[in-house]
């Protein structure tokens, strides 16, 4: 097997339209990020009011991926994109003209609405544009495009900021925003909807949204996304409270490290979706959660910074993998007029989990001490990969079609 086989190949030139814009509004995401609670601080938000402006997002998300789903089965995936850009555009306009505190929460709030709308859609078009062998690619070339707007971002937008003025990072976001509305407005065309010649309507058990609830193979993708995102949460919220307090470095060292997880993520994402194509979803997804449980491993036995960093870029490359197998995976599952729904399943449980875990892991260090919620972060990568290997026991390459979810396939 050569090496050119990982490359991503045969993707359709509107999954690269969709990751460029992906690629902008992460950027203008990443660009706002860090500065949001320093401007809270500044328009005299209490200690209360900057913690919702980052649970706000997340609130928001949260709430949007299910009617997201529903709206992008019923409606299209391109209307559905294009309300999320309106919503982006706003919110980052928003943060620019704010005068309180309340009105930050309150476009914070609508802008995780926009991301999680986008997020469904966007994964749900890459499905239905790619063709079977080509699932895991085309799912990693669009995080590849969220990694590296998310690597760039924060750089741009410090610099930005610290050059103009504190508002000018959140008008460049809106910029980025309308330029995306334009591009996918003139670009995209509306995807005519497909399904199996024999049956394109759901039948059987995998019918209506509490069918997708009982299907045990959705659930298990749920169970997937919640336990490998809390443990990616846990990296997330007390990485940083580490680092200063027993990492030479301190903040520094934080960003050298998030920014060596997201480059590795950007250079080998497409190509763990690749293997996924070729190996099966499941063992990649395992991997990825292995992978990722480096992150965890390092911060709880050492204070290297080389190994961290070493393994910061394992866990980018981890956190790519799992992602890109599990949404091929959906698309493997499912058919078009499903498809939103179950991404929206599966997304939800995955915000749920970053909730979970950003709440547990600082009560596990205020109960023992800084390294131990990291092993916590273990646990639950390893649990992913448990889970992975459960939903398909062995998971060969593709080489028929399987019974999906939302449609009964009798043997005849």
């Amino acid at each position: 097997m050569t090496l050119i086989r990982f490359f991503p190949r045969g993707i359709p030139h509107r999954v690269w339209i969709l990751s460029t814009v992906s690629a902008f509004l992460s950027t203008g995401l990443g660009m706002i990020v860090p500065l949001i609670p320093v401007y809270g601080d500044r328009l005299g938000a209490s200690h209360s009011q900057l913690g919702l402006l980052v649970a706000g997002f997340f609130a928001g998300r949260l709430v949007a991926q299910i009617p997201a789903g529903v709206a992008t089965d019923r409606l299209g995936r391109r209307p559905v994109l294009l309300l999320a850009l309106v919503g982006y555009a706003v919110t980052c306009s928003g943060f620019a003209v704010s005068s309180t505190a309340g009105w930050l929460i309150a476009f914070r709030v609508l802008q995780g609405l926009s991301s999680g709308f986008f997020s469904v859609a966007a994964r749900s078009m890459v499905s239905d544009i790619c063709a079977e062998d080509v699932q895991g690619a085309g799912q990693g070339v669009l995080s590849a495009s969220s990694n590296l707007g998310f690597v760039a971002g924060p750089v741009v937008g410090a610099f930005t900021a610290q050059a103009y003025q504190m508002e000018t990072p959140f008008w460049a976001a809106a910029i980025l925003s309308v330029l995306s509305l334009v591009i996918l407005a003139a670009a995209l065309r509306p995807i005519a909807r497909t399904g199996d010649p024999k049956k394109t309507e759901p039948v059987g058990p995998g019918a209506g949204m509490a069918g997708l609830f009982s299907d045990p193979r959705v659930m298990k993708l749920a169970a997937c996304s919640l336990t490998f995102w809390a443990g990616l949460s846990v990296i997330m919220t007390l990485f940083p409270v580490l680092g200063v307090a027993s990492i030479r470095g301190g903040l520094r060292f934080v960003g050298i490290a998030f920014f060596a997880a997201g480059i590795c993520g950007f250079v080998i994402g497409p190509a763990t979706g690749r293997l996924s194509d070729l190996a099966g979803r499941a063992p990649v997804m395992a991997m990825g959660a292995l992978l990722s449980a480096a992150e965890g491993a390092a911060l709880l036995m050492s204070r290297d910074p080389i190994l961290i960093w070493i393994c910061f870029g394992l866990g980018g490359i981890g956190a790519a993998a799992f992602s890109n197998g599990l949404y091929a995976a959906v698309g493997d599952l499912t058919i078009q007029s499903r498809r939103g729904m179950v991404n929206g399943i599966v997304g939800a449980a995955g915000v749920i989990g970053g909730i979970i875990g950003a709440m547990l892991g600082p009560q596990i260090a205020r109960m023992t001490d800084l390294q131990t919620p990291f092993a916590a972060q273990m646990g639950f990568a390893i649990v992913s990969a448990i889970i992975a290997v459960w939903l398909w026991k062995a998971s060969p390459p593709r080489t028929k079609r399987e019974p999906v979810v939302g449609e009964s396939i009798i043997d005849g």
